[in-house]
């Protein structure tokens, strides 16, 4: 049995539930380093909504179920002129923006001087360093956290069955050989790999090309410590006269 490398394919899998998380973390209420930015340093300008859409999920049905969001845009004293797009929301398009785009629906921007592509509608999101503090480090960094995790076990799943695999080439290949290893050292290896897979039984269930030659082995060892015990009980020819 030839020890496999780390599987790519789940170890991507691992990698990209972590990226996934942080750009769920980022999607759910914008860029937070850039919000907060805004409540420090923002200026204020006039706008318009311009546009606006909304999309249920599939199979939904109710307000709660729906979401939106709108397109703003906004000059700043330069008389450059910026559009840009809010993060989506729940619910449906509130009653008063009805006649976008038909007729604009005037609101204020608040925008950043040195980077005036950020911007939001003022009073979405967060309004104070507090409520910041709040909505991205307390309830999002709990959803980060909660996301991140998964990946994490993924990865450490992957990780512990490349060892796994490995320990078991490593001590097949020590019994065919006749190594300098006795059953006792043999034995503690063995006894090492069955906890790494009690560990891999805590996040799931074990590969079949795993568990199948450990038992193989344990058999075999058990096998071979029957024997040479049944060998050191035998009388020796000394002993016999």
């Amino acid at each position: 049995m030839v020890p496999k490398k780390v599987p790519d394919t789940f170890n991507s899998l691992g990698v990209l539930l972590m990226l996934g998380a942080f750009w769920f973390w980022l999607s759910l209420g914008g860029n937070p380093f850039h919000e907060l930015a805004l409540i420090r340093h923002g200026e204020t300008t006039s706008g318009f909504i311009i546009d606006a859409w909304e999309e249920p999920p599939d199979g939904g049905e109710g307000n709660r179920s729906w979401h939106y969001g709108l397109i703003y845009k906004y000059n700043t004293p330069d008389g450059r002129e910026f559009t840009q797009r809010t993060v989506s929301w729940a619910g449906r398009i509130p009653e008063k923006l009805s006649l976008v785009p038909v007729e604009p629906y005037p609101v204020e921007i608040e925008y950043l001087p040195n980077k005036p592509e950020v911007s939001k509608i003022k009073g979405t999101g967060s309004n104070s360093i507090f409520d910041w503090l709040w909505r991205k480090i307390g309830l999002g960094g709990i959803l980060l956290v909660g996301f991140l995790s998964i990946g994490f076990i993924v990865i450490l799943y992957t990780i512990n069955e490349y060892r796994c695999t490995r320990m078991i080439f490593e001590i097949e290949h020590e019994m065919e050989n006749s190594g300098d290893l006795t059953e006792s050292q043999l034995m503690h290896k063995v006894d090492k790999l069955n906890r790494k897979i009690e560990k891999m039984h805590k996040i799931g269930r074990p590969d079949d090309q795993i568990i199948a030659p450990f038992l193989k082995i344990k058999e075999e060892l058990r096998n071979r410590i029957l024997v040479k015990e049944i060998k050191d009980l035998k009388p020796t020819d000394e002993q016999k006269q």
